[in-house]
């Protein structure tokens, strides 16, 4: 039995660099697509990466019409995808549409940095300025809704969401980042 990676003809790590190489890609969330490639959000924004038996990896740049840092991934429907960002909430349709929710929808902030689905058209958003909200979604733009939002006000112990995981019970288990207090 071998080395991984080494002297094999596909190594296990590669390199692999973007058609714009003075960007920097300080990669966020990564998500496995169920075609095979690879959603990438950086602090760029978001690439979708391919591999192919036949050809190097390709990092390729998704336009979304704004420049916002890509922090969370989640899938929705075949070909959908949703993305937290810097901006609000991205939703990047299989026809090729995009989306954009903000707190003027109704979201508890603006750096979505956690997304979970939870089935049924349903996710939850995590954001680092305003709790844990829960959301749903239907086929068409006008079908977005908040269903509840929490904050510390319901026991969360802080309103920064860094991750939201689903237990093995189906309970949720977030991350938070705990507020500081400052003596005077």
């Amino acid at each position: 039995m071998g080395v991984p990676g080494a002297a094999s003809p596909r190594p296990m790590f590669s390199v692999v660099a973007t058609a714009e190489p003075a960007t920097p890609l300080d990669v966020s969330a990564l998500l496995e697509a169920s075609d095979g490639h690879v959603w990438v959000g950086t602090l760029a924004g978001l690439y979708r990466l391919t591999v192919s038996d036949t050809r190097p990896p390709a990092l390729t740049r998704v336009d979304l019409g704004v420049s916002a840092e890509v922090l969370a991934l989640a899938r929705r429907a075949a070909g959908e995808l949703w993305l937290g960002t810097s901006l609000g909430l991205f939703l990047l349709r299989s026809d090729g549409g995009i989306e954009h929710y903000t707190t003027r929808h109704g979201l508890p902030g603006t750096f979505i940095h956690a997304l979970l689905t939870a089935g049924e058209g349903q996710l939850w958003v995590g954001a680092t300025d305003g709790g844990l909200a829960l959301i749903r979604s239907g086929n068409e733009a006008d079908d977005f809704r908040v269903v509840r939002v929490f904050t510390d006000a319901d026991g969360l112990g802080s309103n920064w969401i860094n991750q939201v995981l689903q237990t093995s019970d189906g309970g949720l288990d977030c991350h938070l980042r705990r507020s500081r207090s400052h003596a005077a």
